[in-house]
């Protein structure tokens, strides 16, 4: 294990409640790029914005309203004298009328505290979009760096090739060894030059994919590996105490609790209003021309308006308790992917373990086979054969370390144990 620790670069990071690390730079331009492109990201945005704004409108209920009505109206002539007097055939109005709701139910609080709540959970919700992108580019950013790994060991297992072809031709041209022999050799170089031309197709695939997402231009140059120096696997109660913490579990919780404010608001529909109104004359017409100012205390008492309120009420209350059912969903889902990840990670670590000695066993056996060959104690056959175990053993390794790294940056992230300074 501690052989492990040192060919992963595995040192102390300090895994505290929270640790700080900054990623590879080139994944910190792509996640800064991809930030202002990404429509998800965007769209969440805005949608914050307009929860803010309907948390003004909520607030600005709370307050009197003031506004100028001004009018003019034509009508017949009056018959009689006293009817001018008291309604003249043209009449101009101009007003200020202010009015100031005293209670409404208590729904007026209610819809305010929703709208506090609401604005809240879009703001987790666009937290989650943000960290839905950083793991999304994390597992790009991952899968072209194998592709780079890979690419590095064929060049060096090409060059291998390349000098045992020089050695065999030397080698046929005097007799010592048969053109069979160079012949399967240059057929499995061709096979492995196949296999790297097959992951650089791969590699501009991803490449492709990356643009699109970041609109940033990497090129062919190999991406810097991202060897995150995390230290030995804690236990898994740490990495689900912080469950509480993550912004798709605030949003489910929040959304539930607007909910419920919305079912507050719509009882208090059930309650009567009471408001105060006045006006300000500026012009008034007929007999009360001389009156400039007059106030009224409104009393509205809800009698029946054909159950809609109390539908409206089971309506809500059934939406609240789908938003518990998905507060729950949404928990029981983020334990579960840790969880997965935890033991992944946990058996990747054997996996690799086994895997590096796998390989240090296949390094071994060729480099000896090759000295034996050159004695002429084995035959190309056997050398061959060994060459493509190493091959897939180094390749096998590369894969689960790369993966190994991969999950353990995930589940240090799920689990806010991890901050990337972006």
């Amino acid at each position: 294990m501690q052989r492990l620790k040192l060919a992963l670069g595995l040192s102390t990071f300090g895994l505290v409640s929270s640790s700080v690390a900054a990623p590879p730079p080139l994944f910190t331009q792509l996640y800064r790029s991809a930030l202002e492109s990404s429509e998800s990201v965007r769209l969440k945005k805005e949608e914050l914005t307009q929860t803010r704004e309907q948390k003004s409108q909520a607030t600005g209920t709370l307050y009197p309203t003031l506004q100028f009505i001004g009018s003019k109206l034509w009508q017949d002539h009056p018959t009689s004298s006293i009817g001018a007097n008291i309604s003249p055939s043209t009449q101009k109005t101009a007003r200020l009328n202010g009015r100031q709701f005293i209670f409404q139910g208590t729904s007026e609080y209610a819809l305010y505290r929703q709208a506090n709540i609401n604005v809240e959970q879009k703001d987790a919700e666009l937290k989650q979009a943000q960290d839905d992108l950083f793991l999304n580019l994390a597992d790009q950013y991952f899968a072209i760096q194998l592709r780079d790994i890979e690419l590095k060991r064929i060049d060096e297992e090409l060059a291998i090739y390349d000098q045992q072809i020089k050695e065999l031709k030397k080698r046929v041209s005097i007799g010592r060894s048969r053109s069979s022999d160079l012949l399967s050799a240059e057929a499995a170089r061709s096979g492995l030059y196949g296999t790297k031309l097959t992951r650089i197709t791969e590699r501009a695939a991803l490449i492709r994919e990356l643009q699109s997402l970041t609109g940033v231009q990497t090129g062919d140059t190999p991406f810097t590996p991202w060897t995150e120096p995390f230290g030995d696997l804690p236990a898994l109660d740490q990495y689900l105490n912080h469950l509480q913490d993550r912004p798709q579990i605030k949003a489910a919780q929040l959304r539930s609790q607007s909910v419920e404010e919305e079912i507050s608001a719509q009882r208090g529909r059930h309650f009567p209003t009471l408001d105060v109104s006045g006006n300000y004359w500026l012009e008034r017409p007929g007999a009360l021309s001389n009156v400039s100012w007059d106030v009224s205390l409104n009393l509205t008492i809800p009698i029946y308006a054909g159950g809609n309120v109390q539908s409206e009420v089971r309506e809500s209350t059934s939406r609240f308790r789908a938003a518990q059912i998905s507060e729950g969903l949404s928990l029981r889902l983020l334990r579960t992917q840790i969880e997965n990840l935890y033991e992944n990670t946990r058996l990747g670590t054997g996996e690799l373990e086994a895997l590096k000695a796998a390989s240090d066993a296949a390094h071994r056996a060729t480099t000896q086979l090759q000295r034996d060959f050159r004695l002429g104690l084995t035959n190309l056959l056997d050398v061959l054969q060994t060459v493509r175990l190493q091959q897939e053993s180094d390749r096998s390794h590369d894969a689960a370390e790369n993966r190994l790294r991969l999950n353990r940056l995930k589940l240090e992230y799920l689990s806010n144990r991890y901050t990337a300074q972006i």
